[in-house]
């Protein structure tokens, strides 16, 4: 778990995984961006947008705090990029 100020709505990342794995990030506290609801990200994900069940974007003002959970299953995540 991470707690930043996210300077920006959009939560990107720079992430490889192996065929079998995935990439899945939280907001916790913010409803309708859980581990559960993030899609998948799988393969090789240069600053992909992560996305939620029905949302594109981390559901907080630019400049607020977020604590972030990542779950990694055969995965490397080399950078968290906001826009």
């Amino acid at each position: 778990m991470i707690t930043l100020m996210a300077p920006g709505k959009v939560l990107k990342v720079n992430a490889l995984t192996l065929r079998t794995g995935s990439v899945r990030i939280e907001a916790l506290g913010v409803k309708g961006r859980s581990m559960e609801e993030c899609a998948p990200l799988v393969g090789d994900q240069h600053w992909t947008p992560v996305r939620w069940k029905d949302a594109d974007d981390l559901g907080i003002n630019p400049g607020q705090p977020v604590t972030l959970r990542v779950r990694l299953k055969q995965a490397r995540l080399f950078g968290l990029e906001f826009e």
